[in-house]
């Protein structure tokens, strides 16, 4: 069987992948999408998805995930992504002394830097932000706001991202699981499929998320990368209009849709959770930290677990993303922050892809700064 030919091929499916493939096929690009799985079946299906950068650092990292917010702003109205992103806020509190004197350094710092943060009373906070939070009155005099914050619905995002890709003559076959990553010398070629296909391209862009180095392994490099498990906890329909992203004292929290709640959780699974797949069962103590939310948000007293989600976010040794060329032919984009800067770096990947012509901000997250090299020069 003959090879396939393209411009570049995107290995994953999430929101990472499916932003680079939309900007690659705008571009003019003719683009091949694999993941292994069904589309956005990975990390950004079971990911907290708040976009933000209220607690990333140094300046210039925090910097990058502003721009990623503003970019959520843009690709909204260009694609009419209304329904499916909610430009709705953030808001936090304390209620010890150390926390509280935490949360009055993190908004100094925030509003040095120019972003969107302000202090509140709880009275306005409630009139203006969440009426139905309550704050212990003994216990909380300010509550921190970010009005740009807020959070994506992704699976349909990246859905719409997708089926643009496609709709540009784009071949997009998200099942299909690469094995393979053949090489000539250092130069990456394509990528041969489980299937027994192979596809040839200018680019192989490693999209892979937590598999991202088993990827890079394929053409024998390595990619220094652990992989974090996070359970999230759905509730059934709760009778609350609430709409900012919540960190209070209680727990993590936000809304998810026709009245539910998405609550952020540190559960970990006793199996392997790297391998476990998603939906994951509700672990017991999943009812206990719904009465929590419950002390700060009255209306879920007594809502039923409905699901659970495990997700496995890719952590770079320093917690910052990996970007750029691995080989010849092989571009890498992984980030634990993969849906604040999902857009963004959709868009300077593909232009540094197209354009040769590489982007300053994307500068300190390059591979080399972690020594990679190829092991050997052939695949895998």
């Amino acid at each position: 069987m003959g090879a396939r030919t393209f411009d570049a091929i995107v290995i994953g499916a999430g929101m990472i992948g499916a932003s680079v493939a939309f900007r690659l096929a705008a571009g003019g690009a003719r683009v091949a999408v694999t993941g292994g799985g069904r589309i956005a079946g990975g990390t950004s299906a079971a990911s907290f998805a708040w976009f933000n950068s209220a607690e990333k650092r140094p300046l210039g990292y925090h910097q990058l995930n502003v721009a990623g917010m503003a970019e959520w702003r843009s690709l909204a109205e260009e694609l009419e992504l209304g329904a499916w992103v909610h430009r709705s806020g953030g808001i936090a509190w304390a209620e010890d002394e150390a926390g509280r004197e935490a949360l009055r350094e993190q908004v100094a710092r925030l509003s040095r830097w120019g972003y969107g943060v302000e202090l509140l009373s709880p009275a306005m906070a409630r009139r203006h932000w969440a009426p139905d939070l309550v704050f212990a009155p003994d216990r909380v005099q300010e509550v921190a706001v970010m009005p740009d914050e807020g959070w994506v619905a992704a699976v349909p995002v990246i859905h719409a991202l997708l089926e643009r890709v496609a709709r540009a003559r784009g071949h997009v076959a998200a099942e299909a699981r690469v094995t393979g990553l053949p090489r000539s010398g250092d130069r990456v070629l394509g990528v041969e499929t489980a299937e027994g296909e192979r596809w040839e391209a200018g680019w192989v862009v490693n999209c892979a998320g937590p598999a991202a180095d088993r990827v890079a392994a394929l053409a024998g490099v390595a990619l220094p990368l652990r992989r974090e498990p996070g359970l999230l906890i759905a509730t059934e329909p709760v009778p609350t209009c609430l709409r900012p992203v919540v960190h209070s004292p209680a727990g993590r929290f936000r809304p998810d849709g026709a009245g539910r709640l998405l609550l952020l959780t540190d559960f970990v699974a006793p199996d392997d959770p790297v391998e476990r797949p998603s939906p994951s069962l509700p672990p017991p103590e999943a009812a206990a930290l719904v009465d929590r939310i419950a002390t700060v948000l009255p209306p879920a007293r007594g809502a039923r677990v409905e699901a659970a989600r495990l997700g496995v976010r890719p952590m770079p040794p320093d917690g910052h993303p990996i970007v750029g060329p691995l080989l010849p032919g092989l571009y890498t984009a992984v980030t634990h922050s993969g849906i604040t800067l999902g857009p963004l770096l959709g868009r300077l990947v593909a232009a540094e892809i197209l354009t040769g012509t590489p982007d300053p901000r994307l500068a300190p997250y390059r591979p080399d700064r972690f020594g990679t090299a190829p092991r050997s020069s052939t695949s895998a």
